[in-house]
């Protein structure tokens, strides 16, 4: 796994600020998996690096409530109920507010420092783990953050 650091200039309100953007770029074991030439696997990659399973067992769960192969997967109706490997899903939508944009995925790791998330961006899920974005390719440090599920211990 390999750790990609940044180092992006946000504008807020007038004032300038800079901010150390993280990325651990990994496929969640799609590599070594029996699906190493998947596509649209956003979804399989969030559960199985949020739940702590391994990408061929994300694929079959995620592929009996419907997912279909190389195809995307409609996630926030299948969290709302979902318990896996002993982890549940909380959604927090992010609101906008008039005149501003929304909240980034660079301010996302920097309100959210610790924890696991799951963030929902457009077209696209991607995990976040106490405050390091996980994915297969560097995300756009800005793009509009329009909801996360909190990956909370079910008890």
């Amino acid at each position: 796994m390999e750790i990609i650091e940044r180092k992006i200039l946000i504008n807020r309100m007038g004032i300038i600020h800079a901010y150390m953007h993280r990325t651990a770029l990994q496929d969640a074991g799609r590599a070594n998996s029996f699906r190493p030439r998947q596509k649209n696997d956003c979804t399989v990659r969030a559960v199985a690096l949020a739940t702590q399973i391994s990408y061929d067992a994300a694929y079959e769960l995620l592929a009996a409530a419907g997912r279909k192969c190389s195809k995307g997967f409609a996630f926030k109706p299948w969290a709302a109920a979902a318990v896996v490997n002993g982890y549940r899903f909380e959604w927090q939508a992010v609101r906008k507010q008039r005149g501003r944009p929304r909240l980034g995925l660079a301010l996302f790791c920097q309100f959210y420092p610790t924890g696991t998330y799951i963030v929902l961006v457009k077209r696209h899920v991607l995990t976040v783990i106490d405050g390091v974005c996980h994915d297969c390719f560097i995300s756009d440090a800005q793009q509009p953050v329009q909801g996360f599920w909190r990956v909370v211990r079910d008890s």
